[in-house]
């Protein structure tokens, strides 16, 4: 039978067709719907994604410095211990800045003093020298602990709460690539040239965030001016008891499970050296090969994460996630050489992606904005510090089990750790406690309010505990105030005339 169709019945066709590809599309590019008219996010993202481009390019060619004028490994560990450690230190302190500076200026400040070190390090041509490429890395990593809690604090102000997954995977896309790319980016510019070129592009890559930085536009933060100087300690003492106490311990176990994640990140980079050498047979190169899946696996992730967790339990999902992650560092150790190594890295880049936007996005809803610089601040110290720990005990650890045995029980404690704070994870997973951005945002009365004046109803707002029975509000009382029922069920009780 001859196939027939008529010109209108091809054109029909055609248009199903034509309207379909773009859904198609959509659904492939993800994350970067949430740019489309949105100038501030826009901006966040070119200056984040040149940041973390040229923060590995820098990390790579910080390394071969060190190496070819020293040719010492232990230089090079003190130096990354020099990169990592004054981050754990100080992050608290400059969140807490963060919450009552401009967030725009302090962005941009850190961006345009972290080319300044690269320049510095330009100068590094000799070991007598060397001294100036530590003090060049502690000033970039304390300009580092400004840049990052300003960029996360700064999303919930520019971004409706419904589109902060979309666009925390859309960094965390960025975050991959530029794990993937920077170092490839940095070999190539070591092969053709030198360091101090490495170091002068990425110190121009920075300018080039910092100038577009400049151009960013953000509502001002509820606590304008520094806090004095008795108030920094309290403050930051106030942001991990923040973190411990509130949501009823919710955001306790987000953090717990984080550690244990970024406990195994510290040791993986020393695993993945010798395991590469030495069990999987893939040479000096074969760590570039399996950070290669990981950032395939991570990339892949960020473009379809926010469509997956649209609607979804997310904390569900951040538990499943961080699981996987485990088991897949653990599969990398009991693989054989050949695929298998990399089907778990790719598995492991998938599901950290899953794990940082769900946590990040969890942070972001349940603090408010004007105090949201000071508990990233918190968290992310105490990660650093996890990160730290990862890095100085794997050593011993692969010396007395083998560097096989050794990923199998790092990939472990970050299993336990997860087993540990589930308890304070399930009121989450059940829908009991909730930020009170997220709640805010299910009030039908409130649900044409913007995004920064939720923000700010959030952070004046103070949550009550009543007794079954207990009075809420008397009559002749003076109505100073709306009351919101978040839990629980309420009787109006008039007595008398």
């Amino acid at each position: 039978m001859a196939l027939q169709m008529t010109v209108e019945e091809y054109s029909s066709h055609q248009c199903v067709a034509v309207q379909q590809r773009p859904a198609v599309l959509q659904r492939v590019l993800g994350p970067y719907a949430v740019l489309r008219g949105n100038r501030p996010l826009a901006v966040l993202f070119v200056s984040g994604s040149l940041s973390a481009l040229v923060d590995w390019l820098a990390v790579v060619a910080i390394c071969a410095l060190a190496y070819r004028l020293t040719q010492s490994a232990t230089l090079v560990a003190l130096l990354t211990f020099t990169r990592l450690l004054p981050y754990a230190l100080l992050v608290p302190a400059t969140g807490v800045l963060t919450d009552h500076a401009d967030r725009r200026v302090l962005m941009v400040a850190a961006t345009a003093g972290r080319a300044l070190c690269l320049i510095g390090l330009c100068a590094v041509q000799s070991r007598t020298l060397l001294p100036l490429a530590f003090v060049c890395v502690c000033a970039a990593t304390v300009l580092s602990s400004l840049f990052r809690p300003a960029l996360l604090s700064t999303l919930p102000q520019v971004v409706r709460e419904r589109k902060l997954i979309q666009a925390n995977a859309l960094f965390s896309q960025v975050d991959m690539l530029a794990i993937g790319a920077g170092p490839v980016v940095a070999s190539v510019i070591l092969v053709v040239g030198n360091e101090r070129l490495a170091f002068l592009l990425g110190a121009i890559g920075l300018v080039g965030a910092a100038a577009v930085l400049v151009r960013l536009r953000i509502p001002a933060q509820a606590e304008p001016g520094s806090p004095e100087r008795a108030a920094w300690a309290a403050e930051m003492l106030a942001s991990f008891r923040f973190l411990i106490h509130a949501r009823e311990g919710t955001l306790l176990g987000v953090g717990l499970t984080l550690a244990g994640l970024s406990l195994a990140n510290g040791a993986w980079w020393t695993i993945a050296t010798v395991l590469a050498e030495h069990d999987l047979h893939l040479g000096g190169q074969g760590l570039g090969f399996l950070m290669a899946a990981y950032s395939m696996g991570g990339f892949t992730s960020g473009l379809a994460v926010g469509e997956v967790l649209r609607g979804r339990r997310i904390t569900t999902l951040f538990i499943v996630g961080a699981g996987a992650s485990s088991l897949a560092l653990a599969g990398v150790g009991l693989s054989p050489a050949g695929v298998f190594p990399f089907v778990c890295m790719f598995a492991l880049g998938l599901a950290d992606v899953v794990t940082k936007v769900i946590s990040t996005t969890l942070i972001q809803t349940a603090t408010p904005v004007a105090s949201l610089g000071r508990v990233v601040g918190a968290l992310e110290s105490g990660l650093m510090a996890a990160t730290v720990v990862g890095s100085l005990t794997v050593s011993p650890l692969i010396a007395a089990v083998g560097v096989r045995a050794a990923d199998v029980l790092v990939g472990g404690a970050g299993l336990l750790l997860l087993v540990v704070s589930l308890p304070l994870l399930l009121p989450l997973v059940r829908g009991r406690v909730r930020g009170l951005r997220t709640f805010l945002h299910q009030v039908p009365v409130l649900s044409v309010v913007s995004v920064v004046r939720h923000a700010g109803l959030a952070a004046c707002s103070q949550l009550e505990r009543f007794l079954c029975g207990h009075p809420i509000l008397r009559r002749r009382e003076p109505g100073d105030r709306p009351d919101l029922i978040k839990r629980g069920k309420v009787e109006v009780v008039a007595c008398g005339s």
